[in-house]
């Protein structure tokens, strides 16, 4: 199944929700709940529906394959891309691209540990 039950539950919320504050106002309090509840149980099983539909247009590891696969490719043609530091004469790397370098591994480290957290 595509995504998970939590779905399912925020989709009853949602149906909840809307059915109680779309008729609150317009009717007997009790009535008003059951319908409420029910509309509820309706939009679960829609959600629940909907992502069979989703699993079945899109099996497990057919998009997820392609996706890695793409991001594999990606990763392959940056590094192509990526120029190399320029050398002088004497074959040494100049200092201030070493510094470049260094500040952009730090900040690379920076965001993967706050993407991580």
């Amino acid at each position: 199944m595509r995504g998970s039950i939590f779905w399912n539950i925020w989709s009853l919320i949602a149906g909840f929700t809307l059915y109680f504050l779309l008729s609150f106002t317009k009717g007997e309090p009790l009535p008003v709940i059951a319908g409420s509840f029910a509309a509820g149980a309706v939009f679960f099983i829609l959600t629940f529906i909907v992502r069979w539909m989703l699993h079945v247009a899109f099996p497990p590891g057919s998009y997820a394959d392609m996706t890695e696969y793409e991001e594999q490719s990606s990763d392959q043609n940056k590094k192509e891309e990526m120029p190399a530091a320029s050398a002088n004469s004497d074959g040494e790397v100049n200092p201030s691209e070493k510094k470049t370098e260094i500040n952009s591994e730090k900040t690379a480290a920076v965001i993967r540990n706050m993407m991580n957290e």
